[in-house]
């Protein structure tokens, strides 16, 4: 079974959260990361891991 580190659980929630089958907004989801805040910087950090980490 392959292990997911949690950075990118935390990448994966967040995503889920607003971009899931429910609530597929891509639109939403730039316009909410452009404010700098939390939230935001986590979800950036995070996309970076799971890009560098992508094998």
């Amino acid at each position: 079974m392959t292990q997911i580190d949690l950075r990118t659980q935390a990448w994966m929630k967040d995503i889920g959260l607003y971009c899931g089958a429910n609530a597929n907004d891509p639109a939403k989801l730039k316009e909410i990361s452009a404010y700098t805040s939390e939230w935001s910087k986590r979800l950036k950090q995070n996309f970076e891991h799971v890009l560098m980490e992508k094998t």
